[in-house]
């Protein structure tokens, strides 16, 4: 089993909190060569079909079922004196910024502030495009109204188009790239919670 970081938002982090999201995905890079109906990833031999497992010979780099992720989120020390009984302040869970002096980036979290570990239950390569409604849910969206720049959106795939676009860029969605597909579940809470 290897433990590896993982960078979320935090409104993606407050999900996992709420156990209403159990997978993730995450660009491939560099994007694999389709020639004659199969998937080439770097080292591998290649795949069939639009959605496939990888195999050792093309690891993901996020790891296997089994390994383990810990999440990096937005963080920042506690201030002294305040009411909170951990040492971190954790954004997504933050109603302002008066118990911080600044926040620090996700990127820059320490493995000791970390607290969510994730286990990987699934790992499997897939176009983002070719999502399944049951997977957007997986993904912690849910059928509700959202507001968005003044406009209702009600369709799940199209909040779940968004978010990419927002998290990945513009013309990301519409790029429709190669995916890590990562299933997990969380299985315990470090460091302050």
């Amino acid at each position: 089993m290897k433990e590896r970081p993982i960078l979320f938002k935090d409104f993606l982090v407050l999900k996992i909190l709420e156990g209403k999201k159990t997978q993730t995905r995450r660009i491939i890079n560099p994007q694999p060569e389709v020639e004659f109906g199969l998937l080439r990833l770097k080292g591998a031999v290649g795949f069939t079909a639009r959605h496939c497992i990888p195999n050792p010979a093309s690891p993901c780099p996020y790891g296997m079922p089994g390994d383990r992720l810990w999440v990096r989120e937005t963080w920042a020390p506690a201030i002294s004196g305040t009411k909170r009984s951990t040492d971190v302040v954790y954004r997504a869970d933050a109603d302002d910024d008066s118990e911080v002096e600044r926040w620090r980036p996700s990127i820059h979290m320490p493995r000791w502030a970390s607290r969510i570990t994730l286990e990987l239950t699934g790992v499997r390569v897939e176009q983002t495009q070719a999502i399944s409604h049951a997977d957007i849910l997986a993904e912690g969206f849910e059928p509700l109204e959202m507001e968005d720049s003044g406009a209702m959106v009600a369709d799940v795939r199209r909040q779940f188009s968004m978010a990419w676009e927002r998290i990945n860029g513009d013309d990301s969605w519409q790029s429709d790239p190669w995916v890590w597909v990562l299933e997990f579940r969380r299985i315990e809470a470090q460091g302050a919670a």
